[in-house]
């Protein structure tokens, strides 16, 4: 039987999710090297760089394997991902 806490802890996962997306990539705390990149492609929340590639970003300059690698574990963090990637960890679960 679902009990009515069941509903009000799903929806405020839910919306801690969603604001996660909101925050500033500051709240990464990215190195300076992929931070600025970011900032470069006109990304500037978080939610702006999950609809991102790999592609997209290694295209910036001075964006390399140690960036990627950066942003993604940053990013795995709050269970997020690149756009493409096969393990989509954007999903609510």
């Amino acid at each position: 039987m679902t009990q009515a806490w069941d509903f009000v802890n799903a929806n405020d996962l839910w919306q801690t999710r969603l604001s996660i997306l909101d925050q500033s990539i500051d709240e990464l705390e990215l190195s300076i090297r992929a931070h600025h990149c970011l900032l470069n492609l006109g990304i500037k929340i978080i939610g702006e760089l999950v609809t991102r590639t790999q592609d997209d970003l290694t295209r910036c300059p001075n964006f390399g394997r140690k960036s990627l690698y950066d942003v993604r574990e940053a990013l795995a963090m709050h269970r997020l991902s690149l756009a493409g990637e096969g393990n989509d960890r954007r999903r609510f679960d």
